[in-house]
């Protein structure tokens, strides 16, 4: 789930084995990243977060798609590190998908329909309002890293005045007690470097 530049930066990044959390502990934490819960959606249970995390390949990420539910892809399949996000936030109304090379496929309505809503983050969503839609996805365990890229985006996308229309929704990939799994289930990192 984790991409990076490099392993090292996963190790530096505060990565912690997940803990089950609820609506509410995501939540609480999100304003630690200047992110406003009423832009927060949740994997409604834990097949949607394994489809979810299929498409994103790589947390933190982001997908952007068109007002035509079109996927605008912004690197090459062959680049794990996602340091050009900064770029194409700050220039998303000229995003350019000539040149890219991938194979990926991401499609609108199925990444929609892994959402859960308690928010109430899309309740009032209508596409057609949109130019551009840009999912960002992140996970309280990787707080680190949430810190060196999140926080940074979401100032980019704060302070960026743009001509398009652009909606941003966070998606949370945390495990969830409203999933019923069992917390002995939860994936445990090992990330050690040498000395």
């Amino acid at each position: 789930m984790l991409s990076s530049c490099s392993f090292f930066l996963k190790k530096l990044g505060g990565i912690k084995d997940p803990q089950m959390e609820s609506f509410h502990s995501v939540n609480e934490y999100s304003k630690t990243l200047t992110i406003d819960s009423s832009s927060i959606v949740f994997a409604k249970d834990s097949a949607a977060f394994f489809k979810i995390n299929k498409m994103f390949a790589g947390s933190p990420e982001i997908i952007v798609f068109n007002g035509s539910k079109k996927y605008i892809p912004y690197k090459n399949d062959s680049s794990s590190c996602n340091a050009s996000v900064d770029n194409v936030l700050k220039t998303l109304c000229q995003i350019n998908e000539d040149g890219v090379k991938t194979r990926r496929v991401v499609e609108f309505d199925s990444l929609f329909s892994c959402f859960a809503d308690p928010n109430q983050s899309l309740k009032t969503f209508e596409l057609a309002k949109y130019d551009y839609v840009v999912f960002i996805n992140y996970a309280k365990f990787a707080d680190g890293i949430n810190k060196t890229h999140i926080i940074p985006w979401n100032k980019i996308i704060k302070e960026n005045v743009s001509s398009c229309k652009t909606k941003y929704i966070f998606v949370n990939m945390d495990y969830l007690e409203s999933w019923g799994i069992k917390e002995s289930s939860l994936p445990k990192f090992k990330i050690k470097t040498t000395s």
